[in-house]
Formats: structure tokens, sequence, C-alpha cells
């Protein structure tokens, strides 16, 4: 008797809005979040990016955040139904911009980018509601491998360092 082959690996693709917050620095960024996935029976594989945006205000100033990165995400999947649950690994790396905006004339203010990367852990569940669209969400737990600062009255304040902890909603196809 011939072997059944292994079904053929499905591609998805989703958009997602997402909500990064960074504890230690007290600061939150919203954006959106566009994603490839290949998927097999048991496992999976992601590939997405991301861009989002924030402000931070103090009595002096406001700080200004931007993020445009990319990442990936792999683990296993299971299937029940119409339900999926997938908890996954996660690397991201992004393009970080802080600019500093003087709210008093005597306020110096500055602006600087650098590279930031992340590594988190993703529970993500998903419930398809009409033949091939399906509603999605996931949290993602982890630190930033490599962070980037504002720096206010000599201070670390606003930022992405640290713990960071992601949450998204979205489609998918």
């Amino acid at each position: 008797a011939a072997a059944t082959p292994p079904p053929a690996p499905r591609v998805g693709a989703a958009a997602d809005a997402v909500v990064a917050l960074f504890p230690s620095r007290s600061t939150t960024i919203w954006g959106g979040r566009l994603s490839v996935a290949l998927a097999r029976e048991r496992w999976r594989v992601e590939l997405f990016g991301e861009a989002a945006a924030g402000e931070v205000g103090y009595p002096d100033g406001d700080v200004a955040l931007q993020s445009f990165g990319a990442g990936a995400a792999a683990g296993p999947r299971w299937v029940r139904g119409r339900f999926l649950l997938a908890p996954a690994l996660v690397g991201a790396i992004a393009w970080a911009r802080i600019q500093g905006e003087a709210g008093a004339p005597d306020v110096q203010m500055g602006s600087g980018d650098d590279l930031t990367a992340a590594v988190r852990a993703r529970l993500a569940a998903s419930a398809v509601f009409v033949r091939v669209l399906s509603v999605r969400a996931f949290l993602e737990g982890g630190l930033m491998v490599r962070g980037f600062d504002a720096r206010v009255d000599g201070a670390r304040a606003a930022g992405m360092s640290g713990a960071s902890v992601v949450l998204g909603l979205g489609l998918g196809l």
C-alpha cells in the first residue's frame, strides 16, 4: 500500500492592530502589523512587518516615539474545529526614532534613532467566522535585548527598553 503524502503547507496572511507596552519606561506605542504565515498540520512559521508610534508627556515637553520593524515567530499549533491556539517564540528588530518636543523656551530638545531588538513568547488564538476569514488575538511578553531610551533632565525616561508586552487584534486569511 502506498503511503499518503502529507498535506501541503497552508499559506495565510493577517493584518493586526497592536499596542506595545514598556512598563519600566511608562511608554505605550500604537500601530499595525502585517504578517504572512506558513503552516503545517502541527507547526507554524510567521514573518511580519510593523509600524508603531506614541507620545509621552512631561511638564517641560513631550517625547515622540516611532518604531518600524520586522520579525519572525515559530511554534506549534493546535486546531479544534474553527478554533486555533498557537504559542510561539518571537524575535523582532526595529529602527526606533525618539524626538523631544520642548514645551517651554528654556528647554532643549533633541532627537535620535537606533536599532532595537526583542525576544518574546506569544500566545495566539483565532476563530474562523466566515469560510476563510478569521478573527485573531495575541499576547506577547518578553524583553528588549537591545533597547533605546530618551533622557529627560539627564535621566532615562520614555523609551523602548526592559520588559515589553505586545497585544494584537486583527483579521487573518
